[in-house]
């Protein structure tokens, strides 16, 4: 991916090292951040203990936010329905 949308769906595909524990799941685009293309992502899944940035218990929804960039990631192709 070049460039994420907000409230794109996407999949982890290709995370950063630290990040490998991501590596397939799926979260939703919550904030862009213009100055180099990265964004928050919501992981669906939940997200592991030590890549947390915000508690789980986060009062904003937080939790489960992670900063990614679009090479780690790909749109979530839609589901056919067959």
């Amino acid at each position: 991916m070049k460039r994420f949308k907000n409230n794109q769906r996407v999949v982890v595909s290709d995370p950063d090292p630290d990040h490998a524990a991501l590596r397939g799941t799926t979260g939703v685009v919550t904030r862009l951040l213009m100055r180099d293309n990265s964004a928050w992502v919501n992981i669906e899944a939940g997200m592991p203990d030590h890549l947390r940035r915000f508690p789980a218990s986060d009062p904003g929804g937080r939790g489960n936010h992670v900063l990614l960039w679009p090479d780690e990631c790909e749109p979530e192709k839609p589901c056919s329905g067959k």
